[in-house]
């Protein structure tokens, strides 16, 4: 039997912007740290080292549309 602890937290955030109709802008942001913790620790342990110590990565987007009317 393997045991393990995985801790993981993941947070986006969406703006949406429709500057005319039918054309869009977002702008995306998202933020996510995950990791293997010690299975003997307490998961408030577990939780506060990846929230807090871990590295996290940090993704920006940006996406247009853009409707041709006639």
């Amino acid at each position: 039997m393997l045991d393990f602890s995985f801790t993981q937290l993941q947070t986006n955030l969406v703006v949406r912007w429709e500057y005319i109709p039918g054309s869009e802008l977002f702008l995306v942001w998202a933020r996510g740290s995950s990791g293997l913790q010690n299975v003997n620790d307490s998961l408030t342990e577990s939780i506060s080292r990846q929230v807090f110590d871990a590295p996290a990565q940090d993704t920006f987007l940006i996406k247009a549309t853009y409707r041709f009317v006639r």
